[in-house]
């Protein structure tokens, strides 16, 4: 799999709608049920998420989700933004299938982009050598 430093500013900065649209993901699981992703995923764009959240839906293991996505990704042949956006859904998809709080979810997609990314949006802090 890429390695995340190697992308570019520009790249991460298009992909950070990814983590509000993961944040709508989980949403709509907890408050809804998985299930409900069904009629969600049929309103996205993406082919790539929308097959991903079939494989949720259809409850397949957790770790096949993860395997056959990273698979398809690594696979595609998909570089820059469009590759970094399909490893954050997949990252997004596996923190809802599993039940993680959306917060954890939101930290986890941000830490993909980097420091920058988790300060810009209030979720890291460090003040006297400690981290918030």
């Amino acid at each position: 799999m890429q390695n995340l430093s190697n992308f570019t500013p520009a790249q991460r900065d298009a992909c950070l709608p990814v983590v509000d649209l993961m944040l709508e993901c989980s949403e709509v699981a907890r408050t809804e049920g998985v299930l409900a992703l069904e009629k969600w995923q049929g309103k996205q764009e993406s082919k790539f998420l929308r097959f991903i959240v079939m494989l949720v839906v259809d409850g397949v293991d957790p770790d096949l989700v993860l395997s056959m996505g990273r698979t398809l990704i690594e696979s595609s042949g998909h570089e820059g933004a469009a590759l970094l956006e399909r490893m954050m859904l997949l990252e997004g998809l596996s923190s809802v299938q599993w039940g993680e709080h959306p917060h954890i979810l939101e930290q986890k997609l941000l830490c993909m982009l980097g420091e920058a990314y988790l300060t810009r949006r209030g979720t890291f802090m460090v003040q006297s050598g400690k981290i918030y």
